[in-house]
């Protein structure tokens, strides 16, 4: 199949777009970054109705529709089942999704985070036969998934609509051979359904973005000076049949060296794939947990705890194992503790689980975290 007409390989992705001390979206930053993403080549912007808690579609319309002629930008939205609780219908959430981007067409529109459970809710809800509709009537280009389970669970859907044009997957270096991720097996049964493929968290939430001195080590054999991230996007973007990579730029620094190396992209090497793979060796010793930061355990946690800042602040302790590190993490964790009662507020009742993409047993990294701190 022949995938969308994309210039480049490298996405912007906006679920984690900069704000400033306040919180507030910084528009400012962001017309910036679009404008040094669309000047070099660039066109594939991803979005949702629910990143941001809600604004980023806004801040797109902002920041690239209202600046950009359309034909200059391609835009991906999802219909995320957890939010159609807030519409009377499927049409009524749709064309809020237009108003809030300021566009008359979606390119490509994509049922989102699929996994066994949601897929079944997603054909209770006539969800496909939807966006079939869209796409008949020219309000969308292009239709697909974004999924987050089995590599079977992935054969079923595409062996039952197999009409769909793009899947989003999970593909990374660390969750290559991963027994829940399954990025390899899961490229591999999208490629077997000639289905186009557009790639998220290429850098694990954040997690591949930087080395430590045993990382540097590894990757200084093969005498090349790239940034860390370098190596988990073009990674992802050498895999068959991947069209886009998304990254999830939130400085000009990010972008600038993102669009360096992806503005004329070439494919790693097996040596450099091979060296990636021993990188990832090393990670797995460590036992991070796979938090990638997307943020959807906050949005049902009824005490409103930011899961993935405890996440990351265990990671980080295993992943830099010295006593400055820890000293420095444990105070993070005390001031964070003192300003919204932390994890102490935790009710345990497990809805972050049930909604974690990752299936990450959350209360236990808690019990963890909450052991090593206090």
């Amino acid at each position: 199949m022949k995938g969308m007409d994309i210039l480049k390989k490298l996405g912007f992705g906006t679920m984690r777009l900069p704000v400033d001390e306040n919180e507030d979206i910084n528009y400012e930053l962001i017309g910036q970054m679009v404008d040094i993403f669309v000047r070099n080549g660039f066109t594939y912007f991803d979005t949702a109705y629910g990143y941001m808690g809600g604004r980023a579609e806004i801040a797109l319309r902002k920041c690239l529709v209202e600046r950009y002629k359309r034909e200059e930008y391609v835009i991906a939205d999802k219909l995320t089942l957890s939010k159609m609780v807030e519409f009377e219908s499927l049409e009524e959430y749709f064309l809020v999704q237009l108003r809030n981007l300021g566009v008359d067409f979606i390119d490509l529109y994509l049922i989102h985070g699929l996994d066994a459970e949601k897929y079944k809710y997603a054909k209770e809800e006539n969800c496909f036969d939807f966006i079939r509709e869209l796409k008949k009537r020219g309000k969308v280009k292009y239709i697909g998934i974004s999924f987050h389970d089995s590599a079977e669970v992935l054969e079923k859907i595409l062996s039952e609509q197999n009409d769909i044009d793009y899947v989003q997957l999970q593909v990374n270096y660390l969750d290559w051979k991963d027994n829940i991720v399954q990025s390899e097996k899961c490229i591999e049964i999208a490629t077997k359904y000639c289905k186009r493929i557009i790639v998220m968290e290429p850098l694990k939430g954040g997690m591949l973005a930087s080395f430590n001195e045993m990382d540097y080590k590894i990757v200084s054999k093969l005498g090349k000076r790239m940034s860390a991230a370098s190596w988990g996007i073009r990674f992802a973007a050498s895999q068959k049949n991947v069209d886009i990579v998304l990254s999830g730029m939130n400085s000009l620094d990010q972008i600038q060296d993102n669009v360096s190396y992806m503005k004329n992209f070439i494919s790693i090497n097996n040596e450099e794939m091979n060296l990636l793979f021993q990188l990832a060796e090393q990670y797995k010793e460590k036992r991070y947990v796979r938090c990638t930061i997307c943020r959807y355990c906050i949005d049902v946690c009824p005490k409103n705890i930011d899961i993935p800042l405890y996440i990351q602040l265990l990671n980080n302790i295993k992943r830099f194992d010295n006593k400055s590190i820890f000293y420095n993490m444990k105070t993070y964790y005390k001031a964070h503790t003192q300003k919204d009662n932390g994890l102490a507020g935790c009710m345990e009742c497990g809805q972050c689980e049930n909604i974690c993409p990752q299936k990450i047993s959350i209360r236990k990294y808690f019990g963890e975290i909450k052991q090593l701190f206090e």
